[in-house]
């Protein structure tokens, strides 16, 4: 999997897993993958989609075929409590094993790749949307960031993100111009053509 990362984004590289037992732990790897003995979308001209029986190429071949995947990293989130004072505490050391999923943490998404002959295809929006969610559900996960994303990904996080405000939301902001001033410029637009 990791080769794919060189392929197929720019400045990628693959990761490193010769670090400790523990900081491995840190590291989660969500996989998209298709049935192929499933019916499933298939582009045609005009982005129009039929839907069309794949099989494996020989009988001994996997039925899943990898559609992408995305690699997240939970880092340590300072929390400092404006209310209290610094004190040297006279614990024991060393100190007791901390788990590292119990601690606050800030999860980054640091690699995220759906294969090009899957894309358009709503993949890329479903893996985010499972990321998201199992950061929302976790209660010591405060941030999601995204390591240097490209702007193919930040519209794909801004459409994923955008069903997640409330429907009520639109009814409580003013619409942001004033009618009175679109008629007025309609009006002058129509005087200036002449109709």
């Amino acid at each position: 999997m990791q080769v794919l990362v060189s392929l197929f984004i720019e400045a990628g590289t693959p990761l490193e897993t010769n670090d400790p037992e523990w900081t491995l732990d840190r590291w989660r790897v969500y996989f998209v993958y298709i049935l192929l003995l499933c019916w499933r979308p298939w582009p045609e001209a005009n982005t129009i989609y039929r839907y069309k029986k794949v099989t494996p190429p020989t009988p001994t071949a996997s039925s899943y075929s990898i559609v992408g995947y995305a690699t997240t990293y939970r880092y340590w989130y300072y929390q400092r409590d404006q209310s209290q004072t610094p004190t040297v505490k006279n614990d024991a050391f060393p100190p007791p094993e901390v788990n590292i999923s119990e601690l606050p943490a800030r999860n980054r998404i640091a690699q995220f790749l759906i294969l090009p002959s899957h894309h358009r295809a709503g993949h890329g929006t479903h893996l985010y949307t499972t990321i998201h969610a199992a950061c929302i559900a976790d209660p010591t996960i405060l941030e999601l960031t995204i390591e240097d994303p490209n702007e193919q990904f930040d519209a794909l996080r801004d459409t994923a993100e955008f069903t997640y405000i409330p429907d009520n939301a639109w009814r409580s902001r003013p619409f942001p111009f004033r009618i009175r001033f679109l008629i007025t410029k309609t009006e002058h637009a129509k005087a200036l053509c002449g109709i």
